[in-house]
């Protein structure tokens, strides 16, 4: 056999083999490449999924978050509310007291005007009781002095 002939089957077979490993090459790069899609949207899948659980931990955790706040508020204006409304009670209380010292010294003081008013009327009684019996008697001496002169 020529040299060429043996050459060109050794370089038929190479080219054989060559595809051969080419293709066996590229099953296994296609086999790889499934495995990382595979693994690469499992992945995906377990990265959404722990997303997905961390946004609904977060949102639980905000309401809860929320809620409690709320619920201190409520507490807060409760006692608010309720300082609030012992503080009215007092200022009423001691408004009622001082309308109650205010009307005490008002009704005493027009008892003491009224008790002072009768006295004055009073002594004015007597002065015009006093004057009508002098100016009475005045009037009789008068009329004795005038019938005595009368007589005479």
């Amino acid at each position: 056999m020529p040299p060429e002939i043996s050459n060109s089957k050794s370089v038929v077979a190479d080219e054989i083999r060559l595809k051969n490993y080419r293709s066996q090459l590229e099953r296994r790069n296609e086999l790889e490449l499934q495995e990382l899609e595979a693994r690469h949207q499992e992945d995906l899948r377990r990265i959404s999924g722990t997303q997905g659980t961390q946004i609904h931990d977060l949102q639980n955790s905000y309401d809860v978050r929320i809620s409690q706040e709320a619920e201190a508020l409520e507490q807060k204006l409760n006692t608010i509310r309720s300082t609030n409304k012992e503080r009215i009670e007092l200022e009423n209380q001691n408004s009622e007291e001082e309308y109650t010292k205010l009307k005490l010294a008002h009704d005493k003081k027009v008892e003491e005007f009224k008790r002072n008013s009768e006295q004055q009327l009073e002594s004015l009684k007597r002065q015009l009781q006093a004057s009508s019996e002098a100016l009475h008697e005045q009037a009789r001496k008068s009329s004795r002095r005038d019938k005595e002169v009368l007589e005479k």
